[in-house]
């Protein structure tokens, strides 16, 4: 079952509606854009389905990078013989969680979270666009690092590999029904806070993931879904559109992910490939057929949807990005592609 929330009481509702009647629930850790998951399943509970009319939200879906979550686990024999954790199990993943809480996370006020069978550790933090698939690499390496780091430093506990973005988490508050109860000491228990939620988010962490450096062999490697069909629609419409026509004025001004956006937007047309070499060219100190071409070629088969207009508007730090939308209270479109596809929305 799969459900989408817009505020804490649904939520809370419908949790309580199938607690302790399944093995678990659990949530996204990072959010889920409300187009198009929310309309698919608003504040109730529905049938989850997969490929190709999944109504699951998958990485290529996920537009910020909000926290941080560490999944400790116990792995004596006795567990990998499906039972719960004991109590000594469980305190072996508290100490491995805290040497993490006081080392990697010293300056970013984790939470720490009991799952049932292991520890939670969450870390808020100032959040990052996921703009390029650079970004998912870069959390995947930044994670990896802590696991090389700290997987060995506590006997018979791992720190589980969740390192994609829409990784989701147990509800805490929530029973864990996992494994075969063996009383009295291997038994269901409820996941639970063990330190105070954090307040403020992190920015030590984000600026942590954001210079990390990926290897190869940091990288784990994503399925290459169908190509997208491309939309029919009226390109000269796409002249309405304020981002596009000031890429046009302004293209020493646009940033990396601001040309990963613009790129995201007109792939998904017919003809939209001309159109991205055409104003990508228009600065002629950056641009390359190739690199252009690969980005395109990439965006596709990654089958990452446009870039929302709300995320273009958004500045970066130093010289480019300064772009501002005197239409964006009036304009119907949620991204420019859509100004050029005759009433088609966001790809389902």
């Amino acid at each position: 079952m799969v459900a989408y929330t817009d505020n804490a009481d649904d939520s809370v509702r419908l949790c309580q509606a199938w607690d302790g009647r399944t093995t678990g629930i659990y949530v996204g850790v990072n959010p889920r854009p409300v187009d198009p998951f929310f309309e698919w399943a608003p504040n109730r509970w529905v049938g989850a389905h997969s490929y190709p009319t999944s109504n699951c939200a998958a990485d290529k879906d996920i537009e910020w990078l909000s926290t941080v979550f560490i999944d400790i686990d116990a792995i004596s024999p006795i567990r990998r013989q499906g039972l719960p954790a004991s109590p000594s199990e469980l305190m072996a993943t508290d100490q491995l969680a805290a040497i993490i809480a006081t080392g990697a996370f010293r300056y970013a006020n984790p939470v720490m979270a009991r799952s049932g069978n292991g520890t939670y550790l969450v870390v808020p933090i100032v959040p990052v666009p996921i703009d390029s698939l650079q970004v998912g690499q870069q959390y995947t390496a930044y994670y990896r690092n802590l696991q090389q780091q700290y997987s060995s430093q506590v006997e018979q506990v791992r720190i589980d590999n969740v390192s994609n973005l829409s990784r989701v988490m147990r509800v805490i508050g929530t029973i864990n029904k996992k494994g075969t109860p063996q009383p009295p000491d291997r038994i269901h228990r409820h996941s639970c806070f063990l330190s105070h939620p954090a307040r403020t988010p992190s920015m030590d962490i984000h600026r942590q993931i954001t210079h990390c450096d990926i290897t190869p062999d940091q990288v784990a490697p994503s399925p290459i879904p169908p190509a997208t069909t491309l939309i029919i629609g009226n390109l000269t419409q796409l002249e309405r559109c304020h981002f596009i026509r000031w890429c046009r004025r302004f293209p020493h001004l646009v940033s990396q992910p601001q040309w990963f956006g613009l790129i995201t937007n007109l792939a998904c047309l017919h003809g939209g490939d001309q159109l991205i070499h055409e104003i990508s060219s228009l600065d002629k100190q950056r641009y390359t057929f190739s690199e252009t071409q690969q980005l395109i070629d990439r965006v596709r088969r990654m089958g990452y949807h446009p870039v929302r207009c709300s995320h273009l508007i958004q500045s970066d730090s130093g010289t480019y990005g300064c772009f501002r939308c005197s239409a964006i209270e009036n304009c119907h479109a949620r991204a420019p592609f859509e100004m050029a596809s005759c009433g088609i929305a966001f790809p389902k």
